[in-house]
């Protein structure tokens, strides 16, 4: 299995042919991206678009990228969270499955709010993962279904690890 990126430099075609290829051997019905900082070309994701997800630690689509927490108390924001989306060859930006939202408070550094977030971060991705091993989620033609319908915005992970819609149902 490829293990490390720093081999490729920044042939990034190289390095997404060796994942990819590495990866077909298992053949995943699901690869989950959890900490892999690298963006994926379009043509080597093409084949697996709809089976590759990541967490981000923000509420997509603000603050794709680095430095989400330090970010977020730089613009004053009263919430910050996680999103979980299907992976795009794009920066944080495919389509969003489900978020988890907390509270941040005054004084809060990044680093106060990156470990009080982390528990919630972890909970969303498994009960996402859950969603998509039981089929509830899908993605479908760039977009994601829940239970067979347009999802219109991303779920979202109470405190008591349920989910609501947008709506709050």
């Amino acid at each position: 299995m490829l293990r490390d990126a720093a081999p490729f430099g920044t042939d990034r075609a190289r390095f997404d042919h060796a994942l990819f290829t590495a990866a077909a051997e298992f053949a995943p019905d699901l690869i989950v991206c959890a900490g892999f900082m690298r963006v994926l070309g379009a043509a080597a994701l093409a084949p697996w678009l709809g089976r590759i997800i990541n967490i981000h630690p923000s509420l997509l689509p603000k603050y794709p990228g680095l430095h989400t927490h330090r970010r977020a108390l730089k613009a004053g924001d009263r919430q910050q969270g996680a999103s979980v989306h299907f992976v795009s060859a794009e920066v944080d930006g495919g389509p969003l499955i489900a978020q988890v939202a907390i509270d941040i408070h005054t004084g809060d550094t990044a680093a106060q709010l990156a470990e009080r977030l982390l528990p919630r971060e972890h909970a969303l991705l498994i009960a996402s993962i859950g969603l998509l091993a039981n089929g509830r989620i899908r993605y479908h033609k760039g977009a994601v279904l829940h239970e067979g319908k347009l999802l219109e915005s991303p779920l979202q992970l109470g405190d008591d690890d349920a989910w609501r819609t947008a709506h709050g149902d």
